[in-house]
C-alpha cells in the first residue's frame, strides 16, 4: 500500500484453527484423508473396490464440506488449502452469519490501478521456504513429463496449478511421439533427398502423422 508517497508492505495471515473454523462455518469443500475416510467407510460397511488403476486409489482425491466436529476425517491443511480458505476469508460470504462473514474485502477494488483510487499495488501469497525447497528438489532436475510430482504441486500451489502442469506433461508426452519423425523428415527435406520436390514431398507424411497423432491425442 502507498501512504504519503511511501510504500508499505502489510503481511496478513491466520492460524490454522481460524481457517478451519471459517471453513466449517461456510462449508468449504476440502480433501479427505484417504486412510481416515476408508476407516470411517468400513465402519459403515462401505467398501470401495479398486477398478484396476493404481493412479487413482479408491479413497483418494475425495472432497466434501468441512465439518470441524469431524476434523479427523480431513487431511491436514496444505499450502494450497490454506491459500484457498484464506482468500475466501478475506473476501467473505454475504449470506453467512457471525465470523462466517469473513472480512468482506473487495480484492479487485483494493488492487485497482485507476488514478485516484490506487490503494493496494499488489496482493500475492508468500512462499513457505522449507516446503518450497523440498518441492524444488523433487521437481529439478526435470524428469520425464509423465513423472511430474503432481500431488505435491497441487498441495503447494493448489489444484488449478496442479491441473495446469498435468496438462503440460500430457501434452509434452504426446508431442514426443511426433518429434522423431518430424526431425527425420526435416533433415531429408533440408538435404534435398527427394530432389527438387523434397520439401513438398516430406511434408505429406509429416502432416498425415500429425493429423493422426492429434486425433489419437
Amino acid at each position: 500500500a502507498r501512504s504519503g508517497g511511501e510504500y508499505r508492505i502489510t503481511r496478513l495471515g491466520a492460524t490454522r484453527a481460524r481457517l478451519r473454523k471459517f471453513a466449517s462455518m461456510t462449508k468449504i469443500k476440502l480433501g479427505f484423508d484417504p486412510k481416515e475416510i476408508e476407516a470411517a467407510a468400513r465402519e459403515k460397511g462401505i467398501i470401495l473396490q479398486n477398478q484396476g488403476s493404481d493412479l487413482y486409489p479408491p479413497y483418494s482425491h475425495l472432497y466434501g464440506p468441512y465439518h470441524d466436529s469431524r476434523s479427523e476425517l480431513y487431511r491436514h491443511l496444505k499450502e494450497g488449502d490454506r491459500m484457498f480458505v484464506f482468500k475466501r476469508l478475506l473476501i467473505g460470504t454475504s449470506d453467512a452469519v457471525g465470523d462466517g462473514k469473513g472480512c468482506g474485502l473487495d480484492l479487485d477494488e483494493l488492487s485497482s490501478t485507476n488514478e485516484g483510487s490506487e490503494f493496494c499495488l499488489a496482493i500475492f501469497p508468500l512462499h513457505h521456504k522449507h516446503r518450497c525447497e523440498g518441492l524444488k528438489e523433487m521437481w529439478f532436475p526435470p524428469d520425464w513429463p509423465w513423472k511430474l510430482p503432481l500431488n505435491d504441486i497441487s498441495e503447494y500451489f493448489g489444484e488449478q496449478m496442479g491441473f495446469y502442469f498435468a496438462f503440460l506433461g500430457h501434452l509434452t508426452t504426446g508431442l514426443m511421439a511426433l518429434s522423431p519423425l518430424a526431425l527425420v523428415l526435416w533433415v531429408l527435406a533440408l538435404v534435398g533427398a527427394y530432389g527438387h520436390y523434397g520439401e513438398d514431398v516430406a511434408m505429406w507424411p509429416e502432416a498425415i502423422f500429425a493429423m493422426v497423432g492429434t486425433l489419437a491425442y
